[in-house]
């Protein structure tokens, strides 16, 4: 974005400057070096917001405690995610053993909570898979 229309806009919305004024040379050199600064690490890390809750208190309003917990009403998606965090994912599909993007997938298509009936495979395999359940079914 050009420099000048930065300038014209901070100066558009400045509640405190006066109607008609433009910025002084002073306002323009920080409003340029603010754009073109590059932040080191420690930077970052200093101005990164505070977190506020420790992971003691985190824990405590997680799963169950959440507020938006829907237990049993979890959409597809949602038990997906929730799986996710407790089946640690393989490097490689156990099924064809190629190292491929993994996707988590409902045995049967029963969905339940229980870890046993969710396993990971690789795209391929999980159409593979998808097939046949829909042939027996």
């Amino acid at each position: 974005m050009d420099l000048e229309i930065i300038v014209q806009q901070l100066g558009k919305d400045n509640m405190a400057r006066e109607k008609g004024s433009t910025l002084t040379e002073f306002h323009k050199k920080r409003i340029s070096e603010s754009i073109t600064k590059k932040w080191t690490e420690e930077q970052h890390r200093k101005n990164r917001p505070k977190v506020i809750m420790s992971e003691e208190t985190l824990k405590k309003i997680s799963g169950t405690n959440h507020h938006s917990w829907k237990g049993d009403k979890v959409s597809i998606n949602g038990l997906h995610k929730r799986m996710g965090r407790y089946i640690p994912m393989p490097k490689i599909c156990p099924k064809c053993k190629k190292d491929k993007p993994l996707d988590l997938c409902s045995i049967n298509h029963t969905y339940t909570e229980n870890p046993k009936d969710w396993c990971y495979r690789c795209r391929e395999c999980h159409r593979k898979m998808d097939k046949e359940i829909s042939c027996i079914t």
